[in-house]
């Protein structure tokens, strides 16, 4: 990377001696355009965690279905609603299989299942 000086023919660097400094955006400004959770709001995938959650807590799923259920909105997440059906299907299986493969995720598993069973 180059690094520019004042007598540099493509001008001096921005907000150098002289010149006024350029009006920089907040981390919170830019959020608020793109429509990111504002302070206090959870996002879109920590109320589908809590919701998940709340019914692993309840005993009105299991713990294999709640894990599916991740899988299947972080494949969502990542491909779209108008993913090919196909690349969705070898997605939610290469993720399946890594889960399964997983032996903190499978003692993950087996644990919540003794709570909720609780």
């Amino acid at each position: 990377m180059k690094i520019r000086g004042p007598s540099d023919p493509a001008g001096p660097i921005e907000g150098a001696e002289g010149q006024a400094p350029t009006p920089r955006t907040s981390f919170a400004e830019r959020l608020d355009r793109t429509g990111g959770a504002g302070p206090g709001q959870p996002s879109g995938a920590v109320s589908g965690v809590a919701e998940v959650a709340r019914s692993l807590e309840a005993g009105e799923t299991t713990p294999r279905a709640v894990l599916d259920r991740l899988i299947a909105q972080a494949v969502d997440a990542q491909l779209g609603p108008d993913a090919p059906t196909e690349a969705r299907a070898r997605l939610v299986a290469a993720m399946t299989e890594l889960c399964d493969n997983d032996p903190l995720v499978g003692e993950r598993l087996r644990r919540l299942g003794e709570k909720s069973s609780r």
